[in-house]
């Protein structure tokens, strides 16, 4: 039997992005409307899917599968932010997620935002 998280819970919004900003990348709020690439050590706010015209569709809750670095994450909460490099990172002070699935091999969390 396969397990899927894909699009559970799926739920995107739109905002103005800044230079930077990439496809499949977390992203951080950077002012008013606006998401910017998260910063080391950044909490972000959800994972940008597209981007068109200086706006992103960035999903902000459900389940979405991120490169990591640095240690891997353990399943069940962990705490999470950006690693500056479009990567997320196990970190002491962040937000807590729900780390569903691990993929050691080419190093990716699904996590649950």
């Amino acid at each position: 039997m396969f397990v899927s998280f894909e699009n559970i819970g799926q739920v995107c919004a739109t905002f103005h992005c800044d230079d930077g900003v990439a496809v499949g990348a977390p992203c951080s709020m950077s002012r008013t409307g606006t998401v910017g690439a998260s910063d080391d050590e950044e909490n972000f706010i959800g994972v940008v899917e597209s981007i068109k015209n200086n706006y992103a569709c960035v999903t902000v809750r459900g389940f979405v599968t991120l490169p990591y670095s640095g240690t891997t994450p353990g399943i069940g909460y962990c705490t999470l932010t950006g690693d500056g490099a479009g990567k997320i990172k196990v970190c002491v002070d962040g937000n807590s997620y729900l780390v569903a699935a691990v993929d050691t091999v080419n190093k990716t969390a699904t996590i649950l935002l």
